[in-house]
């Protein structure tokens, strides 16, 4: 499950307060705008009420809630999500062991 929503404020403490409440999975900011407005994807576990819980902590912290969009994630979506986790894993192991092979030339290669 996934919210989008749009909260004015410092993303530090955003991120930190939306993180710390309860059923939330993760928060990513994905822009911010003039007057220090971001734009925030909060991934959570089912829970009918997290506007409800996110609106009360953004508000702890003087944190404006200004905009809230429930997103709904079909099966080629988290299909298309999980792939994509594949293929940066997969560059990531790629660029190291590029990395290492560059340092064996460098450092005369293996010993065996």
């Amino acid at each position: 499950h996934e919210l989008h929503i749009s909260v004015r404020g410092d993303w530090g403490k955003i991120r930190t307060v939306i993180e710390k409440t309860d059923g939330v999975v993760e928060a990513r900011l994905l822009s911010t705008e003039k007057n220090n407005v971001n734009s925030v994807a909060v991934e959570h576990k089912p829970d009918t009420k997290m506007k409800d819980k996110l609106f009360d902590a953004l508000s702890a912290i003087n944190a404006p809630m200004l905009s809230v969009k429930h997103i709904s994630l079909t099966l080629d979506d988290v299909f298309y999500s999980l792939t994509d986790k594949d293929k940066k894993r997969i560059a990531e192991s790629a660029e190291k062991l590029e990395t290492s092979k560059k340092q064996e030339k460098r450092f005369g290669g293996k010993s065996r």
